[in-house]
């Protein structure tokens, strides 16, 4: 098996190629089709998988770049539904180009994305991703329960990010499972870790959105909540009460006309630890999904991994020990 960083040249090499007959047809390069380099999380996930399940290269590089040309297909047309203006620090598809163009251009890559695994993956593994797709669209519509809502529930939370991130990460690592023919129990096993390492992806992101004090305007951060998007720090600060509570209630439920200070909501954050408890909930999901691992021989590789893609130190036994 090849190490991570030719790995993921491999990966990036290959959508490139995949995506070369479309990128032409649109008159740009793949880069600007939208698969700048980023972290590469799933493809490096996906090698951890691989090399723990001796899964050979061939085959684990071609899942790898069709996971990621979903994922980055998914953003191109997030961007389009958020208007965001940026995508990993640079205009967005969607900015430059108009959404007509985004739209189009996150279709071209969910094509090029099949037709590459038509000829080089079986029905069962692309199936898996199939199944992802639906859930991580049926999580874009009910994310709508979460929008402007002061009584948005931890179970609705927990739906939409299960579909929206934790879908693929579970089908990216059942992927490699199916083509190592690993048995049942590992490929559930595989899955579920898959999913665990997904929730505590979102959580974290999410909790970044939340990183704030009175000394800062606050407003490069807290995008989900200008955008009325109420996310696990603000479902578990609303809970805590009082009058902040109620100033962060009224701002949602006037759909933003309310005035919310930045002051208020840092108080509130701070008096409900709403910032740590999420994070350890996040590390909560992940160490039980790591405990599924147990009997497979792919845990200690798999944990390596989370702990990289999450940044967080390997420095204990168990790094995502519950009073952490």
């Amino acid at each position: 098996m090849m190490n991570e960083t030719a790995f993921v040249h491999a990966v990036d090499e290959k959508m490139r190629g995949a995506l070369a007959a479309a990128a032409a047809a649109l008159d740009t390069s793949p880069e600007e089709s939208g698969l700048r380099s980023g972290k590469r999380v799933r493809p490096r996930f996906v090698h951890a998988c691989a090399e723990a399940l001796d899964l050979p290269a061939r085959q684990s590089v071609s899942w790898a770049a069709l996971v990621e040309m979903i994922h980055v297909a998914s953003l191109v047309h997030d961007d389009v539904i958020d208007g965001a203006q940026l995508r990993r620090g640079q205009v967005s598809i969607a900015a430059r180009e108009g959404n007509r163009n985004a739209v189009l251009t996150g279709d071209l890559l969910v094509s090029a994305a099949w037709l590459t695994a038509s000829h080089e993956l079986p029905r069962e593994v692309t199936g898996l991703l199939a199944s992802a797709m639906i859930a991580m669209t049926t999580a874009e519509l009910r994310e709508r329960e979460l929008i402007w809502n002061p009584a948005a529930t931890l179970a609705s939370y927990l739906r939409v990010i299960d579909g929206k991130t934790a879908a693929l990460f579970a089908a990216a690592a059942e992927g490699c499972a199916v083509l190592a023919g690993a048995p049942a129990a590992t490929r559930a096993a595989l899955a579920g870790f898959g999913q665990a390492l997904g929730r505590a992806f979102q959580i974290q992101d999410d909790v970044r959105d939340y990183r704030v004090s009175t000394d800062i305007s606050g407003k490069d951060r807290m995008k989900d909540l200008q955008e009325g998007l109420v996310t696990l720090p603000l479902i578990i600060a609303l809970r805590h009460g009082g009058a902040r509570a109620h100033a962060v209630e009224d701002h949602l439920a006037s759909h933003g006309s309310s005035p919310l200070d930045i002051e208020t909501l840092a108080a509130l954050l701070a008096e409900s630890a709403a910032v740590e408890r999420s994070l350890r909930l996040g590390r909560r999901r992940l160490w039980q999904g790591l405990q599924s691992l147990e009997g497979t021989g792919a845990g200690e590789q798999l944990q390596r991994v989370a702990l990289a893609s999450l940044g967080w130190k390997d420095d204990s036994p168990t790094p995502w020990a519950l009073s952490a």
